[in-house]
């Protein structure tokens, strides 16, 4: 039984621990409005490259301006995927 919850709880950490460190590396851009992470990874990738990532996303205010970004990350923390979701919005 302990290691059933304790297997529960580490996965749900996993989704956390990723989410804490792209906030960190964004927090030289700007402060970090809001973020979300989903917390059941999914699959990528097509034949022998397929692969499992966290996908997420942030809204970022720089200066006066917010700026949403989407992300994919692997459970070890290799970012798959970061990109502008559109253009900043004034605020």
């Amino acid at each position: 039984m302990a290691s059933i919850v304790y297997r529960r709880l580490y996965y749900r950490t996993i989704p956390n621990r990723i989410l804490s460190i792209v906030k960190a590396n964004f927090t030289n851009r700007g402060t970090i409005e809001n973020s979300w992470i989903n917390m059941q990874p999914t699959e990528r990738g097509t034949g022998r490259d397929r692969y499992r990532v966290y996908t997420g996303g942030l809204t970022v205010r720089e200066g006066d301006r917010l700026n949403q970004f989407a992300f994919a990350v692997e459970p070890d923390g290799t970012l798959r995927q970061l990109k502008q979701l559109h253009e900043p919005i004034n605020a």
